[in-house]
């Protein structure tokens, strides 16, 4: 950066602008062809390992990974390098896997420099955030006709299955999963209801239980589905 006389700057959040790469002395440009730019991605928030996963895709014959790390081989992503008018030099940038793994290190992100020319270029970066099964483990305080609980989102959007019977901390518990894999999102839109069967018709328990975070996996399958504990 010092040598080429280059300029990072940030400009918003997320955001940066690389400027002033200009031409070296009579000898020739500073910037020799293969040179790049590497970037270390490194989370300020641990949140983000959990909710943004492997991102891939532009690279022929490149396959989806789990959060975790399986099929790494094909964990690295592609994106390509857009002038203003909207024209595309055509060059791949690359974020892949850092090997050997290099601590608190999430990608590491090459953006080579000689292909360019002279006027502005921009990369957007589209991480993907894995959806997640929504596990409850339901524990009664107080319930001594067994009734068994049951779980649905006002509107309809999130489907959960039928209670299963489960041991909790030495005691009956009840696990409700979702039907579906559910996005992560800073605010959700989900109203989740709590309800108990009666003879005389259902009685809301609780108008509206919080999802669960997408740093607690369930013990019983860490790889898609995230779990809450609540008692009742």
């Amino acid at each position: 950066m010092d040598r080429s006389g280059a300029l990072f700057k940030k400009t918003g959040r997320g955001r940066w602008v690389l400027l002033g790469l200009e031409p070296g002395p009579a000898s020739g440009p500073v910037i020799e062809t293969g040179e790049s730019l590497s970037f270390d991605l490194i989370p300020s928030d641990d949140l983000f390992w959990y909710v943004t996963g492997p991102v891939y895709g532009g690279v022929k014959g490149a396959k989806a990974g789990d959060i975790n790390g399986k099929a790494r081989e094909a964990d690295l992503s592609a994106a390509l390098a857009v002038y203003e008018d909207g024209s595309t030099p055509g060059t791949l940038i690359l974020m892949k896997t850092v090997t050997p793994p290099v601590p608190g290190v999430w990608r590491r992100l090459e953006i080579p420099l000689h292909t360019y020319e002279e006027r502005p270029v921009e990369v957007e970066l589209d991480l993907k955030c894995p959806s997640r099964f929504l596990e409850y483990i339901l524990v009664p305080r107080y319930n001594p006709a067994g009734l068994v609980p049951v779980l649905r989102e006002e509107r309809g959007r999130i489907g959960f299955g039928p209670a299963e019977k489960t041991r909790f901390m030495g005691g009956d518990a009840y696990r409700i999963v979702s039907t579906g894999a559910v996005e992560p999102a800073s605010e959700h839109p989900y109203k989740i209801i709590l309800y108990e069967p009666r003879p005389a018709g259902e009685r809301v328990l609780h108008p509206g239980l919080p999802l669960p975070r997408y740093d607690q996996p369930s013990p019983a399958g860490p790889h898609d589905t995230v779990t809450n504990y609540f008692y009742y």
